[in-house]
């Protein structure tokens, strides 16, 4: 019994860290374009935070059980 726990805790943490490191990449690519171009920086502000992430998490097909995460939207938050 004690094991399954551990083993359930154990993939619960891991599956944070990952979704976490894949919000923060996610993140810094959308920081990247918006300085790379001055065109990109002005429609992402002009549609809006949310409009901006949700683009890029359909447009690099991020997996539906990452976005689930907390720690993917804390991390790609944090990052931009």
């Amino acid at each position: 019994m004690r094991t399954t726990i551990t083993l359930a805790i154990a993939l619960l943490v891991v599956y944070l860290v990952l979704s976490g490191l894949y919000g923060f990449r996610v993140g810094r690519i959308i920081n990247e374009a918006k300085a790379s171009n001055a065109y990109i920086a002005l429609a992402s502000d002009m549609v809006g935070r949310e409009e901006t992430e949700r683009y890029t998490v359909n447009r690099l097909h991020v997996p539906g059980f990452v976005t689930k995460s907390p720690a993917f939207w804390f991390a790609l938050r944090f990052s931009e």
